[in-house]
């Protein structure tokens, strides 16, 4: 899935800020729930978690 890599990647650059959905998704130019979709995968890879309303690569 090339969307989950480009998240992967726009978290491990923001490693310790954390980036919203929102900003991802403008980023990427992709939909918030194409985010949020590429998101569970990686919490389910236990890559990354929620701290507050941001995502924040481990």
């Amino acid at each position: 899935m090339a969307l989950k890599r480009d998240v992967q990647r726009l978290l491990e650059e923001r490693r310790g800020k954390g980036v919203s959905d929102v900003q991802m998704a403008d980023m990427l130019d992709v939909t918030r729930s194409a985010v949020w979709k590429a998101v569970k995968a990686l919490q389910g890879e236990d890559c990354c978690y929620m701290k507050g309303q941001v995502m924040v690569w481990h």
